[in-house]
């Protein structure tokens, strides 16, 4: 053991010494303190690099001449940190100030960051901005920090994995949790290219990218199909003309037996979001009236693949669950349409 106590290991980094082979490892110490510790081939040495307010990914990297840097999250200030071991002292810098946040689907760490070093030592830092939902990069660069946005959705950037390629040229493996497919970025020299890696079923979470002598990335991630039914997946419709997927079925907290794995609970994650221009009517069953938006749960198809709901406009549509695209839109004849259909069929149309 490198060290025992309550709460002591999460979130761990670890790192090679480049001369001896030794590990390093930064990790959430008691009271939510940065510890590194260092074996020198008979024993740990521990020390203390921030007391109290770390919350989240740690992320450790090792100079050519072996000396720590390390990129975390200070959960008490909201600012994501950069420090470097020079001589017996630790030297802090801020790279990015975050407002307080509680997010509304998600118990993931606020904002996961991941730390590479170029060939003379420059710091890069990929991370996780949940207030905006963002892939965000930072490199030091003339003594300051610069910030860009490498990729921006309903909830990208999780899990980010960061590596130098040929050229010197950063690249991040990481999460599109609105869809949930592993992405990869790279950069071309003036700009960031992005592009799907996979996307069946629901893939890339805790991605790790690395680069082979040949300048070829490798990235391994946690992938998972769950079956599909209107168990999985929550829509809910808003007074704006919303309509949004929320799968239900995203593994939180899993408990690891000898011979299988059970989920004890789920992380909801908004999987897609519809403007459909018009408030959105649901009904919970048969012959219901509307009630207050935000309304859940409206009619599914017996296979689970499609939704359906009725708009203000006098309108019924049919939405496929997994992509969140309209299959069809049809105008009801009468008076404006109150709610949905808990089943709908016409052999004429050949709809549900």
């Amino acid at each position: 053991y490198v060290e025992v106590g309550s709460g002591i290991g999460r979130y761990t980094s670890l790192a090679l010494d480049p001369a001896t082979g030794h590990p390093r490892i930064a990790y959430d110490g008691p009271g939510s303190s940065l510890r590194y510790a260092a074996w020198d081939g008979a024993s740990w040495s521990i020390e203390s690099v921030e007391e109290g307010g770390t919350s989240g990914h740690i992320s450790l990297a090792l100079t050519s001449s072996r000396e720590p840097r390390i990129a975390f999250l200070n959960g008490t200030t909201q600012r994501l940190m950069y420090t470097a071991k020079v001589g017996p002292s630790w030297v802090r810098e801020t790279v990015a100030d975050f407002a307080p946040l509680v997010p509304l689907f998600s118990s993931f760490p606020l904002r996961e960051v991941s730390l590479a070093l170029n060939a003379t030592d420059g710091p890069h830092v990929a991370y996780h901005d949940e207030t905006g939902g963002s892939l965000e990069y930072a490199v030091k660069s003339g003594g300051s920090w610069q910030v860009q946005v490498v990729d921006a959705g309903e909830d990208v950037g999780h899990y980010p994995s960061i590596a130098i390629g040929p050229g010197e040229r950063p690249a991040i493996a990481y999460t599109d949790a609105g869809t949930v497919d592993l992405r990869y970025a790279s950069w071309t020299g003036s700009a960031w290219d992005v592009e799907t890696v996979l996307s069946e079923g629901y893939v890339g979470l805790y991605a790790s990218l690395a680069f082979d002598s040949a300048g070829r990335p490798h990235v391994a991630s946690y992938s998972f199909v769950p079956g599909r039914s209107e168990r999985d997946v929550i829509v809910a419709g808003t007074a704006s003309g919303k309509l949004y997927g929320i799968s239900a079925g995203i593994p939180e907290t899993i408990e690891r037996l000898p011979r299988e794995k059970r989920v004890l609970a789920t992380s909801p994650r908004v999987q897609w979001t519809l403007d459909v221009g018009a408030e959105v009517r649901l009904a919970g069953g048969p012959l219901e009236s509307v009630t207050n938006v935000p309304l859940y749960s409206p009619a599914f198809a017996s296979d689970g693949g499609r939704v359906f709901a009725g708009l203000e406009t006098a309108e019924s549509l049919a939405v496929d669950v997994g992509t969140g695209e309209i299959a069809w839109r049809q105008t009801i004849p009468g008076a404006a349409w109150h709610s949905a259909p808990v089943a709908y069929f016409d052999a004429q149309w050949n709809r549900e």
